[in-house]
C-alpha cells in the first residue's frame, strides 16, 4: 500500500454514511413533516418483498420486526459505505454518485409517506451532501496519516494519527447521537 494512500477507507466511507443518516433521523425528528428515512426505506423494501417474507419476518422477530428492519436498513447502507469509501480514494465520483443514489432513494421512500412535505427533498439533500463532505475529510485526514513514517521507538510521532482518530469519533458520535433522538 503507498504510504499516502488513507488505511480505514472503509470505515472513513461507513462513518460518512452514519452521519448522512443520522442527519436525516435528526431532521425526522424536529419535524412532523419530514418522515424517517430508514423507517420509510424499511417499508417501501416491505411493500416489494413477497408475502411470504414478510410472514417469516414476522414469525422470526414478532413484535420487533420494525425494529429489525431498521438495524438491517441502517446495516446495509453502512456497509456500502465502507464500499463506498474504498471505490473513493481513487475515484472521488464514486462518492458523488453512492450518496446521489442514498438521497434519491431515501427521497422516493419518504415521499410516500403520509403528512410528508417538500423539505425532505432539502434535507436528504443536505446530508447527501455532508456524507460527501465528511467522507471528503475523514479520507484526508487518513491519508495525512498513513503518511507517517512508523515510529520505531513506540512513540507517537506527530499528531496526524490522533487527529484522524479524533476526527473518525467525531463522525461516529455525530451519525450515532443523530440516531438516537
Amino acid at each position: 500500500m503507498e504510504p499516502s494512500r488513507p488505511r480505514f477507507a472503509g470505515l472513513d466511507g461507513a462513518l460518512a454514511v452514519a452521519v448522512a443518516i443520522g442527519l436525516t433521523e435528526l431532521a425526522a425528528g424536529l419535524s412532523a413533516s419530514i418522515p424517517s428515512a430508514v423507517a420509510a426505506v424499511g417499508g417501501f423494501v416491505v411493500d416489494l418483498a413477497p408475502p411470504s417474507v414478510e410472514d417469516f419476518a414476522i414469525d422470526v422477530f414478532g413484535t420487533s420486526d420494525k425494529g429489525a428492519l431498521a438495524v438491517g436498513t441502517v446495516a446495509v447502507a453502512i456497509l456500502v459505505g465502507v464500499v463506498v469509501g474504498r471505490l473513493a480514494v481513487e475515484r472521488f465520483w464514486v462518492a458523488w454518485a453512492g450518496f446521489g443514489l442514498f438521497a434519491v432513494l431515501g427521497v422516493a421512500a419518504q415521499v410516500q409517506e403520509p403528512g410528508a412535505s417538500p423539505l425532505v427533498l432539502v434535507t436528504t439533500a443536505l446530508a447527501a451532501l455532508a456524507g460527501v463532505g465528511t467522507l471528503r475529510f475523514l479520507l484526508g485526514v487518513d491519508a495525512a496519516a498513513s503518511r507517517l513514517p512508523e515510529p520505531t521507538d513506540g512513540r507517537v510521532t506527530d499528531g496526524s494519527r490522533r487527529s484522524f482518530v479524533f476526527a473518525a469519533a467525531s463522525a461516529g458520535v455525530v451519525g450515532a447521537a443523530s440516531l438516537a433522538l
